[in-house]
């Protein structure tokens, strides 16, 4: 809890880089939904992804027909329970 974090009670370790791991950096096309990766996930799985491609990583986006990119800043999910 940081409420207990005192700065007198933390000892600091050099990180081994042996075992630190090394993740390449989101291009922004790999944000990219096509109908084809749509229609084989759930709305979960979507909402999901959307959320999880929220600022500051590149956006989930969507490419109309004529080559305009709609960008997918957030998501809600309807389970139509509350209907």
């Amino acid at each position: 809890m940081l409420s207990n974090f005192k700065e007198d009670n933390v000892v600091l370790h050099e990180q081994d880089q042996s075992l630190a791991t090394v993740v390449k950096r989101r291009k922004p096309g790999e944000s990219k939904l096509s109908l084809d990766k749509i229609n084989e996930m759930t709305g979960k799985e979507i909402y999901d992804l959307i959320r999880s491609l929220e600022d500051p990583y590149p956006n989930a986006y969507l490419v109309g027909k004529d080559g305009v990119k709609v960008f997918l800043k957030g998501a809600e999910l309807d389970d139509g329970q509350n209907n």
